[in-house]
C-alpha cells in the first residue's frame, strides 16, 4: 500500500494547475457563439466549436469569443470587433483567427465594398497585421482555416468546394493563404478546413448533415420555409470540430495545449480493488484530486467496482473503460448523508442519487462502460423492498406535496427522514450543472427514474444505452433544463422512455425555470409507458421541444401530453415529426388535462390551468394502438393551433377524440 501511495504522490506533484489564460476567437458565423462565452445566452441550434472547447479547458482557463455572424477580416476590422478583442487580450494569451466563409463573397457590390478580401491581398495584408498586434500584447497567435461546408458531390463521398459566385474564390483559397501566412510569419496553424475535410468524408454525407443546423428542421429562411443549412454547426458538429481540434494541438504540443486538461486519475490508483470491496472512498478521493489540480478524467478500468455513491466534480470527466461496471451498494447507508435534490417535481433532501453532480460546470461521462443501479433482478434489489410497501410511498407522496404547496423551506424538507417515506433515488442526477456531456455509456437497472438533469444548461446525451426495467424508471428526465440534444440513444423502460418536465406545483412556480430549446432525434425506445412523455410536471412551463426520427417497440404511449388542473405553466412550440411504433396499448397520440393519477385525492391548494399552444404532430405511425388519437383540452382554456399530419394505424380498435381543441387547417389522421 504504502508503495501505491509513494507512486501517486510522485505523479501528482508534477501536475500543477496551469496560470490562467484566455483563448479569444476571431471569426465569422460558423465560429459565432451569440456572446455566450462572453456571458450571453447560447443560440440554438447554432453552436461554436469553439466554446465547446471550454468544457475541456482546465480551471482558470475560458474561451472569450468574439467572432461574428456574417464577417469576413475586413468587415471584423472595419466593425471596431477586432479592437474590442485586442484591447482585452493580456500577456500569456492566445489568439485564434479563422476566417473565409465571408471573405468569399462578392456577388453584388455591397459584399464587395463590406466583406470580400482577395485571398492573396486584403485578407494576408489584414491577417499580417493582427498577428503583429498579438504578439505586441505578448500573446500568441494562432492561425486556423475554415471548416468544410458538408457539400457533397453526387455520389456522396466526396466533399465539393463551391464557389458563393463566379468570381469569388473557393474556401481552399482562404485555406491555403492561412498556411503559407503561417510559415511567412512563424504562426501556429490549425489546417480545421483539411481536418473535417477527411471527418465528413469518412462518415459520409448522411451523417456529415446531422452536424449542421439544417438537419433540425429549426433554422428558417425569410420565406418561412426549412433552410438546408449545411454551413453551420449545431451541438453535434461544435463537439466533433473541437475534438478534432483538440485532438490535433495536443498530439503536435502547440502551446495551447496548456490549456487543456490531459491527465488521468485511475480510481486503483487510490486504493479501489475490483475485488468485491466498496470503492466509494477511492471515487472521492480522486474527483477530489482531479478538481484540485485543475480538471481531468477520472478513469475506471475494466472489472467490476462496487461502491456507494459517486459524487463528480466540475471540471471532471468520469471515463468508464470497455468492460468496466460500476456496481452500488444496495445499503442505503451508503447515500447518506443526504443530498439537496427532488422527487417527482418536489425539491426536497433526500438519499443522494448514485451518481450525483451538483453546481458542476464542464462535467461528463463518457466511455463504454457500466453504470449499474444494482446487480441481479429488481424483485432482489434494496430499493425495490423499499418500494413495495404503498403506504410508504403514498406518506412520502403527500408530505413533499403538502410541504410544497405551503412552502414549507426546501432546506428543512428531510424527506428521506419521515417513516416509511420509501423514497428512492435516481441513479444519475445532474443538479444545476452548466455544460454536460454524456457519451456513449450503458445505465442499468436503476431504484428511481435513471438519468435526470434538473436545472441544467448546455447538455449533450449521444449513444446511451438505458435499460431499466424497474418500478417509475423513466430512461432520462429532462427538468427545469435547456438547450439539450439527446440522440442515438436506446432505452429500455419500466416507466417512460424520454420525459420532458418543470416541477410540480407551487415549486414549478416559484422556480419558474421553464425547460426549453429541446432537441431529440434518432433514439430508439424498446419498451416503456410512453415512448415520449411531456408532463405531467409542468408548472414551470415547456417550450421548444422538437422530436424527429424515433422509433418504439411495445409502448403504453406514443407521444404523450399530460398535465392538470394544479399545474399551470405553459406548453407550447413542440414538434414531433417521424415516430414509428411497433405496438400501442393505449392511445398512439395523447393529451390530457386531468391527468392527477395517484394524487388525485390529495388537496387542491390552488388550481391553475395549463395554457397549451402551437403543438405540431406529423408523420406519426403505429401497426397496432387502442386509438390513434385522444385529445382531451381543458374546457376553460382549450389547446390553441393544434396541427396533425399523417398520424397512422395499420390497427385502431377505438376512434379518435379530440376535444376542446383547435385544429389547423390541415390535420390528416389515417
Amino acid at each position: 500500500m504504502r508503495g501505491v501511495i509513494f507512486c501517486v504522490f510522485t505523479f501528482l506533484c508534477f501536475c500543477a494547475k496551469v496560470e490562467a489564460k484566455t483563448l479569444f476567437f476571431a471569426g465569422d458565423s460558423t465560429l459565432d457563439d451569440g456572446g455566450y462565452s462572453l456571458g450571453g445566452n447560447i443560440r440554438p441550434p447554432r453552436y461554436s466549436w469553439g466554446t465547446q472547447l471550454q468544457k475541456s479547458m482546465k480551471e482558470g482557463c475560458r474561451v472569450a469569443n468574439y467572432a461574428r455572424s456574417g464577417a469576413s477580416t475586413k468587415s471584423f476590422a472595419s466593425s471596431g470587433r477586432w479592437k474590442a478583442l485586442i484591447d482585452a487580450v493580456k500577456p500569456g494569451d492566445f489568439v485564434l483567427v479563422q476566417f473565409g466563409h465571408n471573405d468569399q463573397k462578392c456577388s453584388n457590390e455591397k459584399d464587395k465594398a463590406n466583406r470580400w478580401a482577395h485571398p492573396n491581398e486584403l485578407y494576408r495584408e489584414i491577417v499580417r497585421g493582427w498577428v503583429k498586434e498579438i504578439r505586441a500584447k505578448g500573446a500568441t497567435p494562432i492561425l486556423a482555416s475554415s471548416i468544410c461546408r458538408a457539400i457533397f458531390d453526387s455520389s456522396g463521398t466526396k466533399l465539393v468546394d463551391t464557389k458563393p459566385s463566379p468570381n469569388s474564390f473557393p474556401l481552399k483559397a482562404y485555406r491555403d493563404a492561412m498556411s503559407e501566412l503561417s510559415c511567412e510569419l512563424k504562426c501556429d496553424f490549425v489546417d480545421m478546413n483539411r481536418l473535417t475535410h477527411e471527418l465528413m468524408e469518412k462518415i459520409g454525407r448522411e451523417e456529415s448533415i446531422k452536424m449542421f443546423v439544417g438537419s433540425t428542421g429549426l433554422v428558417y429562411g425569410k420565406n418561412g420555409r426549412v433552410l438546408n443549412d449545411i454551413t453551420h454547426p449545431m451541438q453535434t458538429g461544435a463537439a466533433a470540430f473541437a475534438d478534432l481540434f483538440l485532438k490535433n494541438v495536443k498530439s503536435r504540443g502547440l502551446a495551447v495545449a496548456a490549456l487543456f486538461k490531459d491527465v488521468e486519475f485511475k480510481i486503483s490508483d487510490f486504493g479501489a480493488k475490483s475485488d468485491g470491496s466498496k470503492c466509494t472512498k477511492a471515487f472521492a478521493a480522486a474527483f477530489a484530486e482531479c478538481e484540485k489540480l485543475g480538471g481531468g478524467r477520472v478513469v475506471v478500468p475494466q472489472g467490476k467496482w462496487i461502491t456507494g455513491a459517486i459524487h463528480l466534480r466540475s471540471n471532471c470527466e468520469l471515463h468508464l473503460c470497455e468492460g468496466a461496471e460500476v456496481v452500488f451498494s444496495q445499503d442505503p447507508n451508503d447515500y447518506l448523508p443526504a443530498v439537496h435534490t427532488s422527487w417527482e417535481g418536489i425539491e426536497c433532501w433526500n438519499y443522494s442519487p448514485l451518481v450525483y453532480a451538483y453546481c458542476c460546470t464542464n462535467v461528463a461521462i463518457t466511455g463504454s462502460g457500466t453504470l449499474r443501479g444494482y446487480e441481479g433482478e429488481w424483485k432482489d434489489s434494496r430499493w425495490h423492498n423499499w418500494a413495495a410497501d404503498e403506504s410508504g410511498v403514498r406518506n412520502a407522496r403527500l408530505k413533499l406535496y403538502t410541504w410544497s404547496a405551503t412552502d414549507y423551506p426546501v432546506d428543512k424538507r428531510e424527506i428521506y427522514k419521515v417513516n416509511h417515506s420509501r423514497t428512492r433515488p435516481h441513479l444519475v442526477q445532474f443538479n444545476r450543472c452548466k455544460g454536460v456531456t454524456l457519451r456513449n455509456f450503458n445505465l442499468r437497472s436503476s431504484p428511481f427514474w435513471t438519468l435526470h438533469l434538473y436545472m441544467c444548461e448546455d447538455v449533450e446525451a449521444r449513444g446511451l444505452n438505458v435499460r431499466s426495467k424497474g418500478f417509475n424508471t423513466d430512461g432520462i428526465d429532462i427538468e427545469m433544463s435547456s438547450y439539450v440534444i439527446v440522440e442515438d440513444c436506446s432505452f429500455d423502460q419500466g416507466g417512460d422512455g424520454i420525459a420532458i418536465k418543470s416541477a410540480r406545483k407551487c415549486d414549478g412556480w416559484k422556480l419558474s425555470k421553464p425547460s426549453y430549446n429541446v432537441f431529440i432525434r434518432d433514439c430508439e425506445i424498446v419498451e416503456a409507458d410512453a415512448l415520449f412523455a411531456l408532463g405531467s410536471e409542468v408548472s414551470g412551463g415547456v417550450k421548444n421541444v422538437r422530436l424527429v426520427n424515433c422509433r418504439g417497440g411495445c409502448v403504453s404511449r406514443g407521444i404523450s401530453i399530460e398535465t392538470n388542473r394544479r399545474r399551470g405553466g405553459v406548453i407550447e412550440n413542440i414538434s414531433f415529426d417521424g415516430v414509428a411504433v411497433e405496438k400501442v396499448s393505449d392511445a398512439l397520440v395523447a393529451l390530457s388535462t386531468q391527468s392527477l393519477n395517484e394524487w388525485a385525492d390529495f388537496p387542491d391548494y390552488e388550481n391553475k390551468a395549463t395554457v397549451i399552444k402551437n403543438i405540431d404532430i406529423r408523420n406519426v405511425s403505429a401497426k397496432s394502438a387502442r386509438a390513434r388519437v385522444d385529445i382531451v383540452g381543458d374546457a376553460n382554456m382549450p389547446v390553441e393551433d393544434l396541427r396533425i399530419e399523417n398520424v397512422t394505424a395499420i390497427k385502431a380498435d377505438s376512434s379518435d377524440r379530440i376535444v376542446n381543441a383547435n385544429l389547423s387547417a390541415a390535420n390528416k389522421i389515417k
